[in-house]
């Protein structure tokens, strides 16, 4: 049997059922995924904080970034730059312009700002360039 979309289905108590099994499971995916977030903050972040110092903490997340590919660190940067502030936007980003070569980070640029509003994209670009 082929997967059906929402709007493929014939009869409106179909798509009901549908869209409520599809609410219901995304609420769940929402609920633990926050809860999940919860216990790294409360729990694993402070741990961390005590048993690593902030050099140590500092390397791990570099030897982390380091192991994702290219294509990885793009598909990943689609989601996160729209969903981000002005602000976390240009934290996120100001690293690869000091550690990618011009070209590189023009082409990475170039396929952001597309996801942007005009004035964020702008924004983005300004605060890169300062």
């Amino acid at each position: 049997m082929r997967s059906r979309t929402l709007r493929e289905c014939d009869l409106a108590g179909t798509q009901r059922s549908l869209g409520h099994t599809l609410y219901l499971h995304f609420s769940v995916f929402v609920a633990e995924t926050l809860a999940h977030m919860a216990y790294e903050e409360r729990v694993v972040q402070p741990l961390l904080e005590r048993l690593f110092t902030p050099h140590e903490l500092f390397e791990m997340h570099t030897s982390i970034i380091l192991a994702i590919t290219p294509d990885q660190m793009m598909r990943s940067l689609r989601s996160i730059i729209p969903a981000s502030t002005r602000e976390e936007r240009v934290e996120i980003l100001r690293g690869g312009k000091q550690s990618a070569p011009a070209h590189v980070f023009a082409g990475i640029l170039a396929q952001l700002c597309p996801l942007l509003t005009p004035e964020d994209a702008a924004d983005l670009r300004a605060r890169l360039e300062a």
